[in-house]
């Protein structure tokens, strides 16, 4: 027995357990680096996409027209800052108008909460009693 020499055997085994450990390191790094946002909407409303530099972005207080809530962001990246641009990417798919309330916890870097949001039209003046009045 030669305890100094690898057999072919012992170097295939070598070379499986090397690509195991490439491979559990590379799942780590993606898993350490992975950038998700999660939205759940409160209602089951849909709106078409939009380009995201259509989205606005309200970091402090609220938007500044008549809007209503669309459901709930969450997201966990590196950054504050990724987040947010990830949130607005999230809400722009979602076809809103924007995302305000941004709660970024400074403990856990990059983790963001946000609130997606639709601006609410005015009725029209001349439909009387709020209802929507048809051209003839």
């Amino acid at each position: 027995m030669h305890h100094g020499t690898l057999t072919t055997r012992s170097r295939r085994g070598i070379h499986l357990i090397s690509a195991a450990l490439v491979g559990v390191a590379a799942l780590a790094a993606g898993c350490a680096g992975t950038k998700r946002v999660e939205y759940k909407p409160e209602t089951g409303a849909a709106w078409a996409i939009r380009p995201s530099n259509d989205v606005e972005v309200v970091v402090d207080g609220l938007p500044e027209r008549r809007f209503t809530d669309t459901g709930t962001f969450k997201a966990h990246t590196g950054s504050s800052e990724r987040s947010i641009v990830l949130i607005k990417e999230r809400a722009a798919a979602a076809g809103l108008d924007g995302v305000y309330s941004f709660d970024c916890d400074t403990r856990f870097n990059g983790e963001c909460v946000a609130k997606g949001f639709m601006y609410v039209e005015a009725p029209r003046q001349d439909a009387p009693n709020n209802t929507v009045a048809l051209d003839k």
